[in-house]
């Protein structure tokens, strides 16, 4: 029963990095990769690097998390 659950914990993960990925590519195609989505800002080509599909510059993507965080309390 572990097991299934961690099998299923891996592909939640993967289906979700996915879906990230899709929607970089639309990004692309929109002309709005690389455009954090909280404060327009460009994101770092450094972040971009370490993960193609962020969505928002670190501070924004910090600030997220302490509110989804806080939220979740």
């Amino acid at each position: 029963a572990c097991r299934d659950s961690m099998q299923a914990a891996k592909f939640a993960r993967q289906l979700m990095r996915l879906r990230a990925i899709e929607e970089a590519l639309l990004r692309i195609d929109e002309g709005t990769f690389g455009i954090c989505e909280d404060c327009e800002e460009k994101i770092s080509p450094g972040r971009l690097n370490a993960m193609p599909f962020a969505l928002r510059c670190v501070d924004c993507q910090e600030s997220h998390e302490i509110m989804r965080t806080e939220s979740e309390e």
